[in-house]
């Protein structure tokens, strides 16, 4: 940017050299053409030539021009004149003693200079010459048939320095957009950011409004003209300006999509996001409505142009407007991009303001735009520094928040192996427990059954005795003489074997492998039991029927039931049993 501040100051002085120039046309005198030739215009006396400005109700003109070289230039002049549909311009050559002509028609050329109606010719320093001009002003989507007559003279050294001055902007406003264009290129390349996106189509928008704004595209191609209108001007729209137009919407595009991405409008400021979208939408959208009209249809260029910049000062303001509500609420980067694009909105809005109220038909100001353009990209190249730094400061933190997510997912990966190891053991605890339950259960039914048989025995075993007693009963009878006294003795040793049960300790053996600390708490809680009243509570926890148990203890079923009501009154247990 400080590059363009000598450039700024040398435009000032082309400026003020041009404006001095004008002052050398002494006077300008016009005639309505009526079929005159060059011939009769110069030596009819009896035609009235009269001064003035204005062409009005004819469509042609003969317009005689007095000039004056009051500065030191021998390298001739450049003459503008205005309207410029076909014009022809007689210049007396003294060498030849002949009048040459010059032909300057917009109608039929894509020659730059003449759609800018210049003419070419030399007066010596000091002395005055005489033109004459023939205007042709009989020309389509005629408005109305009233024109203003300009003219501008310059020397042509001032003209190719202004030219060269032009084109030197050019080459420099480019030249600093390629470089900040080609810089950020490589950085969106690095990691795709939107906002860069959109820097990246504000260059190139710059780039075809700046190009276009100095009528500079006829250096790569022919400017064709599509329409032309006249009122008290000529209009014309080529494919210069058109050029130029949609440069200016990818420009603001870019300008607007950046600010609304750069501060994340969307989420923060979503009224300021809907104004900027709409207002850029509905901008889009006259534009090529527009443009279409004007290429095939009819040039209204001269009608919508004052609107055109009034819409883009609306435009601009609104996003002054937005950067500084989202300075003022914080949001993040806000401070950086306000500080960026202060400069450039301001600069950007002095385009539309100085073209409506100041330069809307005067010269047009060459450093300004290219001033603006090539001023936006440092600025804007800061705030994409100041906004890669944010990034990198969030993706720094989403790389911490990464590990640290990483770490706990590890820990919780390690704590489900432990879980998992855990869950192992406790399921081989499991299966271990379920194979010592089912050796326990194998265990037990070999007891019970060893109980049962224990049982069994001890049922037949009684059954023997009680068969043997009644046997030596019999026999008693049969020999009572001889053998009285023997058997009473052995039936005595019969009944106290059957009492007392010599099998009892191998029974309650078996009985505790199945029913473990069974007699243990039986005596704790009933300590006053009998040995046989034990015998009997273990027969009836095993469930055996009265016939059984008398069986067993040698007894009739009736002496079973009696002894069994005498033992739940002396433990007093209600439904134990």
């Amino acid at each position: 940017m400080l590059l363009l501040l000598p450039i700024v100051v040398f435009s000032q002085s082309l400026v003020d050299t041009l404006y001095s120039v004008k002052q050398e046309l002494k006077n300008a005198t016009i005639l309505v053409d009526s079929g005159y030739t060059l011939k009769q215009v110069i030596s009819d006396k009896q035609l009235d030539f009269k001064p003035g400005n204005v062409l009005k109700g004819a469509k042609a003109y003969w317009i005689r021009l007095v000039v004056f070289n009051a500065v030191a230039s021998e390298g001739g002049f450049k003459l503008n004149v205005s309207p410029n549909w076909n014009n022809t311009l007689y210049i007396y050559d003294k060498q030849t003693n002949r009048w040459q002509s010059q032909v300057s028609s917009i109608s039929t050329t894509s020659n730059v200079q003449e759609q800018l109606g210049l003419f070419s010719f030399k007066v010596p320093t000091g002395q005055i010459d005489t033109l004459y001009l023939k205007a042709n002003v009989d020309v389509p989507n005629l408005v109305n048939d009233i024109f203003k007559l300009k003219f501008k003279v310059m020397p042509t050294s001032t003209y190719r320095e202004r030219e060269e001055y032009s084109m030197l902007l050019w080459f420099l406003g480019l030249g600093i957009i390629s470089a900040f264009f080609i810089h950020n290129l490589y950085i969106y390349f690095s990691f795709s950011d939107w906002a860069i996106r959109y820097y990246l189509v504000i260059q190139i928008g710059g780039a075809f409004y700046l190009t276009g704004y100095l009528r500079h595209f006829d250096v790569f191609f022919p400017m064709p003209i599509y329409q032309y209108s006249f009122g008290h001007r000529m209009y014309t729209y080529d494919l210069n300006l058109l050029l130029e137009h949609l440069g200016i919407i990818a420009f603001l595009y870019g300008f607007v999509a950046l600010t609304r991405s750069y501060l994340d409008t969307k989420q923060y400021l979503p009224f300021q996001d809907k104004l900027l979208k709409y207002l850029m939408w509905i901008y889009i959208l006259l534009s090529f409505i527009i443009m279409p009209i004007n290429v095939f249809s009819f040039n209204i260029e001269y009608y919508t142009v004052v609107y055109d910049n009034i819409y883009c000062m609306l435009l601009i303001l609104a996003m002054l407007y937005t950067c500084i509500i989202a300075y003022l609420r914080k949001v993040k980067g806000a401070g950086a991009f306000l500080l960026a694009s202060l400069t450039i909105l301001v600069a950007v809005l002095i385009l539309p303001i100085n073209y409506v109220f100041f330069s809307k038909n005067e010269e047009p100001v060459f450093w300004l735009p290219s001033f603006v353009i090539a001023s936006q990209a440092p600025f804007f190249s800061i705030a994409l520094v100041s906004r890669s730094k944010l990034i990198q400061d969030d993706l720094r933190m989403s790389e911490l928040e990464s590990k640290q997510l990483a770490f706990d997912l590890r820990e919780v990966g390690y704590l489900n192996k432990l879980n998992e190891l855990e869950m192992q053991y406790m399921n081989a605890e499991i299966h271990a427990e379920k194979e010592r339950n089912e050796l326990l259960q194998e265990k037990l039914e070999i007891n019970q059954r060893e109980l049962a048989s224990s049982t069994l025995y001890a049922v037949q075993k009684n059954e023997l005795l009680r068969e043997l007693k009644n046997q030596i009963k019999d026999l008693n009878r049969t020999d009572r003489y001889h053998k009285a006294k023997h058997m009473e003795e052995i039936t005595s040793l019969l009944d106290h074997h059957l009492q007392l049960d010599t099998d009892w300790h191998s029974f309650k053996i078996h009985f505790e492998q199945v029913h473990p600390q069974f007699f243990e708490l039986l005596e704790q809680k009933y300590p006053n039991l009998t040995q046989k009243e034990v015998r009997l509570y273990a027969y009836f926890h095993m469930k055996l029927s009265h016939k059984e148990i008398g069986a067993l203890l040698g007894i009739d079923p009736a002496s079973v039931r009696r002894a069994k009501t005498r033992l739940m009154k002396k433990i007093d247990a209600d439904g134990l049993l």
